[in-house]
Order: C-alpha cells, then sequence, then structure tokens
C-alpha cells in the first residue's frame, strides 16, 4: 500500500511524505477494512464480487511523448528507477523538470551519479515554493547537477538525447535517459459499469494532480456512501 507517496518520499528532503503515508496506512489497519494486495483487479473479478458501490482509486501512468528513440533500452521511467525495478548507469540525463524530475534528480545524484537535467520550460519546478526551491538548487550546486532549461528533446540515441532551443541543435551526452515528463489517468477499469452500481473515480484516475487532492476526494466519496 501507499502508491505514489512512497515514490514521492523517496527524494532527500521529501521523508514528510513517508510519514503521511505510513499515517495514512496505519489508519487503515486500524479500521475495519480488508486488505487485499498481490491481487490484480479486472472486469471479470469486480462481476464476480458484484460489489453495491464501486470506488476506483487506480492512479496515473507514466506519459510517453513521441519522440525518436523513447522505445530505447537506455531509457528508463522515473517511477521505475525510484521505485528499484531498474538501474542507472552515469552519465544520467532526466528529462523533464517538474517535482518529480528534480526529485529524482537529486535522489539519483546522492548516489554518486553524475545527473544532467533538461527542462523544456524556461525555467525548472515551476510548482515548488521558492523557500523550498532557493535551497534545493544550494544542494545541488555541491552536487554538480547540470540544468539544461529552455530545451525541447527531439531524439533520443544510445550517446545521449539531441535537444532544440534557441534556434539550435545540440546534443546532451548520456548514458541512461530517465523519463520525467509527467502521467496520464489510468482508465482501464473506467467502463466497468452495471446498472444498480454506484461507480465512483477518486485521484489521479481522473486527472493527474496533487496527493491532497487524491486525499480530499476519497474523503469525500467516503461521506456520500
Amino acid at each position: 500500500m501507499g502508491g505514489q507517496m512512497l515514490l514521492t518520499s523517496m527524494p532527500p528532503s521529501r521523508d514528510d511524505w513517508n510519514v503521511f503515508a505510513r499515517y495514512q496506512m496505519n489508519r487503515v489497519g486500524r479500521s475495519r477494512v480488508q486488505v487485499i494486495t498481490g491481487k490484480e483487479v479486472t472486469p471479470e473479478l469486480i462481476s464476480k464480487v458484484n460489489p453495491n458501490v464501486l470506488i476506483l482509486a487506480t492512479g496515473s501512468i507514466p506519459a510517453k511523448p513521441k519522440i525518436t528513440g523513447i522505445e530505447g533500452s537506455n531509457v528508463l521511467q522515473a517511477r521505475d528507477v525510484l521505485g528499484g525495478r531498474a538501474k542507472c548507469r552515469g552519465p544520467v540525463i532526466v528529462v523533464g523538470g517538474g517535482l518529480v524530475g528534480c526529485g529524482v534528480a537529486e535522489w539519483l545524484a546522492e548516489k554518486g551519479l553524475k545527473v544532467r537535467i533538461v527542462e523544456m520550460q524556461a525555467d525548472i519546478a515551476p510548482d515548488m515554493f521558492l523557500n523550498e526551491k532557493t535551497t534545493m538548487l544550494e544542494r545541488w550546486k555541491k552536487l554538480d547537477i547540470e540544468i539544461f532549461t529552455g530545451k525541447k528533446v527531439a531524439a533520443i540515441t544510445t550517446r545521449g538525447i539531441t535537444v532544440e532551443g534557441g534556434g539550435k541543435t545540440e546534443e546532451i551526452v548520456g548514458e541512461t535517459i530517465v523519463l520525467a515528463t509527467g502521467a496520464e489517468a489510468d482508465q482501464k477499469l473506467a467502463g466497468v459499469r452495471e446498472r444498480g452500481r454506484k461507480l465512483f473515480m477518486i485521484g489521479d484516475c481522473t486527472k493527474p494532480r496533487k496527493i491532497m487532492d487524491a486525499v480530499y476526494e476519497g474523503a469525500k466519496v467516503g461521506c456520500e456512501i
């Protein structure tokens, strides 16, 4: 249990989310909720159980932009890296300078890998509080994380990536490419609708947003039913 909160808490300075995730899981453990893990929910299983109320909280899946070479063996998803399902070889290029990209970049740099982060916008971490961002950038100076902004990834090769920006094309060298390019709603079960059953969709499976949006929607639905 824990989902994306556990991955969010992996980077340095983000242990507060680990505390919150464990708090939530402890609350569930002390309740009368039956928790079943290690079992995939399918339309067939839902039909078999035939619940009166179905709440979908399936979260999101990583977005995969249309970039030449994105299917290469040197391309990994940030979630797989943080979750320990994939290993990186340096130097590492992190594509995407949002909160996830910044988190995985620092996490990898703390492990001794050379990290370069590439963002197509003019600045990284636009959603981060200014004081938190300032402190993060000070840590990055010590970790020697290179920042490339205003660069759009045009292609991924075995040597790294080709980027476009400022009217020119250039190559950024890297052994492993880690994608942190956003998320898409996981709606693989959204079509499970039957007459007489209440269906609710909460959290990122409706639209990827923030953790507290999902917590709020879960509490709201709990009150409604």
